[in-house]
């Protein structure tokens, strides 16, 4: 458990900008990581809590304040995860190494992929590559983008889609399925068409037939390539894309502009991480310059000099409070809307500060400071040096903890008055405070 708690912490206007400044709010670094590659998605659940898919670890959640880790021992088939997404009702899908998992409430369900080829198997999978995806709509089908392939999963059966159902042949996935759960379906990729040309777009399912989007139009121009870069749902349902420096919104039959950064630069919009849509129907995607958030009258733009954790930007989500969660190379962070506001310093290094009281009997209370984000084992030894109970082992968060001790071992006996030590390990550092217990 503790190597595989140490995996997760290697692991956060039309034409003018001018204007108030969209989406205000501040950042916080949640988790501080060299690298985050282990982590492949996130996403967040009806009740808030924030979910991390991880390539060889499992998923985590995270409830704000503590961190649980799901393995194979809690109901995953595997511990490679590839892509998390959120059902209308609220269950939560993971996209597998070897199917889909599904979680509703406690009880977990296990729909491994088709033996006939429908469901692809591990070599379809580009490990870390956002075009392995999943998605849910509205009716609770769940839609998997695989590096070559677009199926669908609904009460217990899988279906491939392909040049019959009017998709063409040898597609390849441009960009990851919306997250979320939306109104329509749509899918961004490239292959060929009629005559073997290349084709490419953004594809709506129109009953059991899939239809290139044809009716879209751009700024200053009658028509423009259909792909799109990256695509979200909203909370609405509403379909969201970008093709490079415009944000598009899907409304009522027709891709429709509603933002143009052409004077920022081409490919202002990349997307290449994704694209998320908060709770104030404001879109989100990543930049050449960092993540851009448009408002409906101003785009904001955001660095790491923002505050949240520098590096390239592997994913981002939106929570059900207007929070957006962002995952960098560089750690977890979350923006959090509203006025701007100090937070209160992070403590500079681990502490252990006794406890009170002491001497004691009947229990006392044991207080300690960590820095960030940590592994924290927290235990008691008597004077042989021998390890009688263990207060805490995991993950905690930066801050001041307590602890109490009521004079017992890990199998609930009393022990003997005498003296004791309180011992605060994590990672190199170990801290140790004397305690009597007095019967």
């Amino acid at each position: 458990m503790r190597r595989l708690l140490q995996m997760l912490l290697i692991i956060v206007n039309v034409f003018s900008a001018a204007g108030i400044a969209a989406a205000q709010g501040s950042w916080d670094i949640i988790l501080d990581a060299p690298d985050a590659a282990i982590i492949t998605d996130i996403d967040v659940d009806h009740d808030g809590n924030l979910w991390l898919a991880t390539s060889n670890t499992g998923v985590y959640r995270y409830d704000g304040t503590l961190w649980r880790l799901f393995t194979v021992e809690d109901g995953l088939k595997t511990l490679t995860v590839y892509s998390i997404a959120i059902d209308p009702t609220g269950d939560i899908w993971f996209m597998t190494r070897y199917g889909l998992n599904f979680l509703n409430g406690d009880t977990w369900e296990f729909f491994p992929y088709n033996e006939s080829g429908i469901g692809r198997q591990s070599s379809e999978f580009i490990l870390g590559n956002y075009k392995s995806s999943m998605s849910v709509d509205n009716n609770g089908t769940v839609w998997c983008a695989f590096y070559s392939s677009i199926e669908s999963f609904k009460d217990g059966v899988w279906k491939r889609y392909g040049i019959i159902d009017g998709l063409p042949s040898d597609s390849f996935i441009k960009c990851k399925l919306p997250n979320g759960s939306g109104k329509q379906v749509c899918v961004s990729l490239w292959g060929l068409g009629e005559g073997n040309k290349v084709t490419e777009g953004a594809y709506m399912l129109n009953g059991d037939t899939w239809e290139l989007a044809r009716e879209i139009t751009r700024f200053g121009t009658a028509e423009m390539p259909n792909l799109f870069s990256t695509l979200a749902y909203s909370p609405e349902g509403e379909l969201w894309g970008t093709y490079r420096w415009t944000f598009y919104q899907f409304i009522e039959t027709a891709w429709q502009p509603v933002y143009s950064g052409s004077h920022l630069g081409e490919n202002i919009l990349t997307g290449e991480s994704g694209m998320t849509v908060d709770t104030e129907n404001n879109p989100w995607v990543n930049s050449q310059n960092g993540i851009s958030v448009y408002d409906g009258t101003t785009l904001k733009e955001y660095t790491a000099a923002d505050g949240y954790a520098a590096g390239n930007i592997i994913v981002m989500t939106a929570g059900k409070d207007g929070e957006v969660w962002l995952l960098t190379e560089g750690g977890l962070s979350r923006f959090t809307p509203g006025d701007v506001s100090v937070e209160s310093p992070r403590p500079k290094s681990f502490a252990l500060n006794g406890n009170y009281p002491n001497p004691f009997n009947g229990s006392t209370t044991i207080n300690y400071t960590i820095p960030n984000l940590s592994i924290v084992t927290l235990s008691v030894y008597n004077c042989m040096g021998q390890k009688i109970r263990s207060l805490h082992s995991g993950l905690q968060a930066a801050g001041s903890h307590t602890a109490v001790w009521n004079g017992t071992n890990d199998h609930g006996e009393s022990v003997s008055s005498g003296i004791y030590f309180s011992r605060l390990e994590t990672n190199d550092i170990k801290l140790t405070r004397r305690m009597m217990y007095l019967k």
